[in-house]
Formats: structure tokens, C-alpha cells, sequence
């Protein structure tokens, strides 16, 4: 009989002041430590890269950037790139950037670096303004570079090219790229003295065409760019910061959908001024669900690619969505000023008889950061400073809900699995709840009535912090959207 396929290892990383922790984890659960990197202690980021193989960091005398195994902790290269506030790796983890913030105006000394992570050898450096700034197709073809007043491309392999391959002169405020053949990019452009802001698609190599798609938005300061991973459809979660019919004193948001096949757009409708908390594409990409509406009793609903109400979860205080990596299971929890429950729920068993497709329930309060495992199996989540300055902790879960490791710290920065693609795993079918497991709750007791209402600004702003922990932190800038600040 042929053995069965080895499952890749996995890996997850936390961050003290001593530096990183790497921990292995066992397909059954158990959790051992791999090795302490007090060379990174200090480090303002850490990064993986997309293949999951490589980390990086800033040295603890914050006079380079390191580039770690994930497999074992050990230093692959030192990177001359001092003071660096802010890295990123292309899409196939050939090159890793780096980025140094630089706030005085007439700065003239490089402060991006673009290095080779196979030799360590500087293949580019510049004078950026912007961050992120570099948007590489997925197959590293072209390179999108954003600058303070315009937006050009180039060869991928020579990102000093020049001219350009192609150049819109033009101050945008957000770009994503997505994953589709040809790669496109989404622009969004704001709202400005009164003109309306819109959104425009591109072929990335052909940012002097006229656009693919547009849509006018008369209202808009900002936006989350969400590309399906077909790269046809482009999911717009667009916000203000006011909403002028008074019904909210903290903006007001609204869902777009711009499908490339049929060159058509629709309004993802919703209660007339329920705000949207969070919302986020299926790793399958035919699908999306979005947490909006008022607490405590809010909604989580399945959409289809067009917009179609799909299937309806029970309301609860909730502010957050996440997919597993296969696409299989969902998070919906209540995060940041809720009472910190998870609940998780199998996509293929979703019926209308209510909690059916539910398969775990677990609480962990003030949680301010969380990473599903590559293998779709467990979630750690994580209490961490400077959003919180006490019970600091790391707790991992199985995704039915009992727990399989927890740690508490003085002062944790950052919890988080190394990525490794999830095509690499067998599927397997997903433990049942135990009998007679109750619901386990980590910190503050578990609420007994609706909590108190707080307003959806308020309430959702843990999911939009960890959305921008994750966009400046994370490996690549294909897929998703990059707010083009300066």
C-alpha cells in the first residue's frame, strides 16, 4: 500500500522584545519551539514571502534587513538597507523591498531598495515617496511603480527601464492588481471639490488605453480594491468619512461589483445605511461574504460573484470574515470592543435550517490580530501590543473549537503562520465538535445578554486595523488593494 502524501510543515512565528519565536506545528496539534532570533528583536516588520520559505526582518541594530528560513530560523542573507521601516516580496518571492520613510520634503538620497533573494545582490534602489510602491503581475512580467503624481510600468526584469512600457499621469489614491491573464489594475481616485471619484480598470501593460471598465462614484474617500481570484470581477467596498444624511456620525460605506466578461456593474444592495464592517472574496473566487449592518444584531451574508443573496447566517455581534485558505470554512467573530466569539462554519454544509453548517464555537476576547493555518485547520489568534498593553497571549484553535496550545506574554508584537500554498495539502474531513464539549472562552467572561451598542465606526475598526496590518505587512501586492498614501 502507498504511503500517504507527507503534509507540508508548518510554521508560525511570534514576536517580543527578544525577537522572534519560530514554532512548529503537528498536523494532531502539538506545538514545539524551533529556535529563538534574538538578532531580530526590535524589528518594525516582519514579512513573509508568498512560497512561505523565506522571512524578513529588521536586525536588532536596525542597520539591515534580514532575510530568515522559515524551515529553521538561520540567516540567509543580511541586507544593506539601514533604518528600514517597511518591506515587501514580488509575487513569486524573486525579489524582496525594502523601504525606509524619509517625511523631509526635498530628500534626494535612495531610500527603496530592491534586492535579489536567491544572491542578496541589489538589483535597484530610488528615491519613493510613496508605499507600497512596486506591483508586479503575478508572473513578474511587468511592474506597476506608483509615484507621488503618476503611475508607470515596466519591465518586470528591469525596473529601470526606461521610458516606460506604458504611464498615466495621474495622482491616484489606491491600485490593485489582480490575477487573471492578462494581469489588470484597479484605480481608484477620490472624491474632490465637489467631482465624483471613480474607479477605472486597466491592462496593466496598457495604462495609456482607455479603460477595460469604469464606474463614477459620487461620494467616495477611500475604498478597498478586492479582486476575485479569476481576476474578472473586481469587488469595490467604497467609504466615506461623513455621511451627509445624518443618520451615522461615522461615514457611511457601500458594495460595487465591476465584472469584466459582461462589461457590467451592480450595487450590492443592502439596508439603507448599514454599514459595512468587513468583506472578503472565497479562495475559490465565485463567491463573497459581507458583515454590515448595526450591532448588536448584525448580518453576515453569502453573495454570489453577481451580487445574489446566497445564504443568510444568524445575526450576532460580529465584525470580522475570514476564509480558510482552501476555501472551505468560514470565520465570522466579533473582534476589537465585542466579546471576542468565533464561531466557524463548513461552506459545503450551509443549509437554511439555521446553524447546520456550524462546526465550531470558541470566544477569545480583545483579540487584535488572527492567521488561519496553511492547512485550513486550526486559527491562531492573537492579543497583541500596542493595541493592547496587557494579557498579551497567542492561543491556537482546532477548527472545531477546542484548543490546542496557548502562551501568555509580558509584551507580544505579532502572531502569525508562514504561508505555504494550499494546493499542497490533501483534503481531509473536518473533526466533529467533541461530545459534550462546551464552548470554551479565553479572557473577559463570555457576555450573558446582547452587549452594549456601540457604534459601527467603532466596532469595526479591529477589522480594518488588522486589514492594514496585514496590507503593510504582507508578501505581495498582487490581489489586493494598496492605498496610495504619501
Amino acid at each position: 500500500m502507498a504511503s500517504p502524501t507527507a503534509q507540508p510543515p508548518l510554521r508560525f512565528v511570534t514576536q517580543t522584545r527578544n525577537g522572534l519565536e519560530l514554532f512548529g506545528c503537528q498536523p494532531a496539534g502539538a506545538v514545539e519551539k524551533v529556535r529563538e532570533i534574538s538578532e531580530a528583536s526590535g524589528s518594525s516588520f516582519v514579512v513573509f514571502s508568498p512560497c512561505g520559505s523565506l522571512v524578513a526582518c529588521a536586525d536588532k541594530s536596525d542597520s539591515a534587513v534580514l532575510l530568515l528560513r522559515c524551515s529553521d530560523g538561520s540567516v540567509v542573507h543580511q541586507l544593506p538597507s539601514a533604518k528600514a521601516t517597511s518591506a515587501a516580496f514580488s509575487p513569486r518571492s524573486t525579489t524582496v523591498v525594502t523601504w525606509r520613510r524619509d517625511t523631509r520634503a526635498d530628500f534626494d538620497e535612495p531610500n527603496m531598495a530592491v534586492f535579489a533573494t536567491a544572491s542578496g545582490a541589489l538589483l535597484a534602489s530610488f528615491v519613493q515617496k510613496r508605499w507600497p510602491a512596486l506591483f508586479w503581475s503575478p508572473d513578474e512580467a511587468l511592474c506597476l511603480r506608483a509615484m507621488s503624481s503618476s503611475i508607470y510600468v515596466v519591465d518586470g526584469r528591469n525596473l529601470l527601464q526606461n521610458p516606460p512600457q506604458s504611464m498615466l499621469e495621474e495622482r491616484v489614491s489606491g491600485l490593485s492588481v489582480s490575477l487573471g491573464s492578462p494581469p489588470c489594475v484597479a484605480v481608484l481616485t477620490t472624491s474632490k471639490q465637489g467631482k465624483p471619484g471613480s474607479v477605472r480598470i486597466y491592462e496593466l501593460g496598457q495604462l495609456h488605453q482607455e479603460p477595460k471598465l469604469a464606474q463614477d462614484i459620487t461620494r467616495v474617500d477611500s475604498a478597498d480594491l478586492l479582486w476575485n481570484r479569476q481576476g474578472t470581477t473586481l469587488l469595490v467596498h467604497s467609504k466615506t468619512d461623513v455621511d451627509t444624511t445624518g443618520r451615522s456620525y461615522y461615514g457611511n460605506s457601500s458594495l460595487f461589483l465591476l465584472d469584466l466578461p459582461s462589461k457590467q456593474v451592480w450595487h450590492v444592495k443592502m439596508g439603507q445605511g448599514e454599514r459595512v464592517h468587513d468583506v472578503v472574496w472565497s479562495p475559490v473566487g465565485t463567491e463573497f461574504v459581507a458583515v454590515y449592518g448595526e450591532m448588536p444584531g448584525n448580518k453576515a451574508t453569502l453573495f454570489s460573484q453577481h451580487g445574489e443573496v446566497v445564504f443568510q447566517f444568524p445575526t450576532a455581534a460580529r465584525n470580522t470574515v475570514s476564509w480558510s485558505p482552501d476555501g472551505r470554512l468560514l470565520l465570522i467573530a466579533g473582534f476589537g470592543n465585542l466579546n471576542g466569539e468565533m464561531n466557524v462554519w463548513n461552506r459545503e454544509k450551509l443549509s437554511s435550517r439555521g446553524n447546520q453548517g456550524r462546526i465550531g464555537q470558541m470566544g477569545d476576547s480583545s483579540v487584535t490580530s488572527f492567521s488561519w493555518s496553511p492547512d485550513s485547520r486550526s486559527i491562531l489568534t492573537s492579543v497583541c501590543a500596542p493595541r493592547m498593553q496587557v494579557d498579551n497571549r497567542a492561543v491556537l484553535w482546532k477548527h472545531n473549537g477546542t484548543v490546542l496550545h496557548k502562551a501568555d506574554y509580558d509584551a507580544l508584537f505579532l502572531a502569525e503562520f508562514a504561508p505555504v500554498p494550499a494546493q499542497r495539502f490533501q483534503p481531509r474531513d473536518y473533526s466533529p465538535t467533541p461530545m459534550g464539549h462546551s464552548t470554551v472562552t479565553i479572557g473577559a467572561k463570555a457576555a450573558t445578554k446582547a452587549p452594549v451598542y456601540r457604534s459601527a465606526y467603532s466596532n469595526s475598526s479591529i477589522s480594518d486595523a488588522i486589514k492594514s496590518y496585514k496590507s503593510s505587512s504582507t508578501s505581495s501586492f498582487v490581489g489586493r488593494t494598496a492605498a496610495c498614501g504619501s
